[in-house]
């Protein structure tokens, strides 16, 4: 969400996660299925969590709320999120090398 230059709340008594950008509101409670989008209640395939000390929340609601596009390229295993109105048609040689700087990224966090 900070790369969406989303504000972001955190309240560790009712353990509600808030964000908030251009007149768009986002509220998640750790272990719920039912996240509030402008106080209207969206269901989760999955539930926020929060797991040795980082909280998880589900990306594609948080992302279109705040109007991105969001695509899922099978093939390749990739989730494309993309935050202009449309979604570019890639190669497959793009996609791959997409996949591989993402794998990247993320062996370099483990």
């Amino acid at each position: 969400m900070n790369k969406l230059s989303a504000k972001i709340g955190w309240d560790p008594e009712k353990r509600k996660v808030t964000a908030s950008k251009d007149g768009t509101s986002i509220e998640f409670i750790i272990g719920s299925s039912t996240a509030y989008i402008n106080g209207k209640a969206r269901q989760l395939g999955t539930p926020a969590i929060i797991q040795k000390g980082h909280t998880y929340i589900p990306a594609r609601i948080v992302l279109e709320a705040f109007g991105a596009k969001v695509d899922w390229d099978n093939d390749s295993r990739l989730v494309l999120v993309n935050t202009d109105k449309a979604i570019p048609k890639l190669t497959p040689l793009q996609l791959k090398q997409f996949r591989f700087q993402a794998h990247i990224n993320w062996s370099e966090k483990q």
